[in-house]
């Protein structure tokens, strides 16, 4: 049957006509689809699914101390193993089975997939019947109740969760444990971290601990073989020996002053004038040196001036014969200078 248009208006009324017939076409469409997922999804039934999170199966960090791991299962030491405290072995082990637990949570959860995708199917299907009939997934009660249980004189809403939609919660299962597992791995991976940090810390502190015993142990016998060379008293202590060697030679005496106050003259100049005081001047040099440190002292305002002049704390140190004596000294002055202002 041939079609005989009159005009433009007929031709748009037919177009719109035909817009309207497609429309409804697509509309059929994606509904008959909706139709047979419901159908698809009220055949299916709930499909089983595994725990995926064996993360519960980890020991504390420090626990791997007395257990191996062989590759499926922890075992317990005996023996000498079980008082040996090796850090890294420890963290090793504890890294092994958390590892090997999480590469079977993998498994798990890869072979629970086919179950959660059905099961999320089937829960959907249920939600979108039970919404289509108008039963709502929450509904909302009024009582005199407090959520305590107490009764009060003010009405209470309280909002409820639908009977079958508690039942999807409870019966079919969506989630394997899988994300949790993933949580628990980093996390105990962490505290592998902080427990080594801790142990490296203790053994460093116990480290440093026996160092300062030991050192303690060498002072006291080199502080008692001072005190009976130098034939001091037995309680003699460091600044005692280091007296008695300043006052066996005069350059000794005036250097350590010296070096006392280039490190510090906040407080004034007395460390200089108290080493150049009763120094006895004996020979040409020793003018030269007295005269050079009572000028330094009329306008010093520095106390690197002792350091840079021409007799200085140096200087005077070469100046000392007896070497030994030196020797010892050094040794005091290594002991206390920390304590030294």
């Amino acid at each position: 049957m041939a079609l005989f248009f009159s005009s433009g208006k007929d031709k748009s009324v037919i177009q719109q006509a035909l817009e309207y017939i497609q429309e409804a076409s697509d509309r059929i469409t994606i509904e008959e689809k909706d139709l047979n997922n419901q159908i698809e999804g009220s055949s299916r039934k709930i499909m089983p699914v595994t725990n995926a999170n064996l993360m519960g199966k980890l020991l504390a960090v420090s626990s791997y101390r007395d257990y191996d791991f062989n590759g499926t299962e922890t075992r317990y030491k005996s023996g000498y193993y079980t008082t040996k405290n090796d850090v890294e072995a420890t963290c090793k082990n504890a890294i092994a089975h958390a590892d090997y637990l999480l590469k079977c949570s993998k498994e798990v959860h890869e072979a629970n997939k086919e179950a959660i995708e059905n099961n999320i199917l089937l829960a959907d299907t249920i939600r979108s019947v039970m919404k289509k009939i108008g039963i709502p997934s929450t509904y909302t009660e009024y009582d005199y109740i407090s959520s305590s249980g107490r009764r009060t004189q003010k009405r209470q809403e309280h909002t409820r969760v639908s009977g079958y939609a508690n039942d999807i919660n409870k019966w079919i299962k969506i989630t394997d444990g899988f994300t949790q597992a993933e949580s628990s791995y980093s996390n105990f991976i962490k505290n592998v971290e902080e427990f080594r940090k801790l142990e490296k810390k203790k053994e460093d502190d116990t480290k440093r601990a026996k160092e300062a015993e030991e050192q303690v142990k060498r002072d006291t016998k080199e502080l008692a073989t001072l005190v009976v060379k130098y034939k001091l008293e037995y309680e003699a202590g460091w600044e005692d020996v280091l007296n008695t060697i300043l006052a066996k030679d005069k350059y000794l005496h005036l250097g350590y002053w010296l070096e006392r106050q280039r490190n510090s003259w906040a407080d004034g100049f007395w460390k200089a004038k108290n080493g150049i005081e009763g120094f006895e001047v004996e020979t040409g040099v020793d003018k030269a040196i007295y005269d050079e440190i009572t000028s330094l002292l009329e306008d010093a305002d520095d106390g690197r001036v002792f350091r840079d002049c021409q007799f200085n704390y140096s200087t005077l140190y070469s100046m000392v014969e007896d070497e030994e004596l030196y020797t010892d000294y050094c040794l005091v002055f290594d002991k206390i200078s920390s304590d030294l202002d």
